[in-house]
């Protein structure tokens, strides 16, 4: 089984990411996001196998003192994937 360390936006970030993944299956460009589902979020780490209850532990340890912050986007990109084969 697959995990993730994710970072999740804010209902404003969400609609205007959400708005983007529109206009991109209007276009033709891509309609992966409607097929398939998903959300807005970035993946900071994927793993293939865990020990979860450490994994809470050292998240916990690393965001105790963190908060909400901002996040700006530069540029756009594509990036090729195997997951579908």
């Amino acid at each position: 089984m697959s995990f993730s360390i994710e970072v999740h936006f804010d209902e404003k970030s969400n609609l205007i990411i959400r708005n983007m993944w529109k206009k991109l299956i209007e276009r033709d460009i891509s309609d992966y996001i409607d097929q398939y589902g998903g959300f807005p979020h970035i993946a900071l780490a994927v793993f293939n196998d865990i020990d979860i209850s450490d994994m809470e532990r050292l998240i916990d340890k690393v965001v105790e003192n963190e908060s909400m912050f901002t996040i700006k986007i530069s540029s756009l990109g594509i990036f090729s994937s195997n997951e579908s084969e």
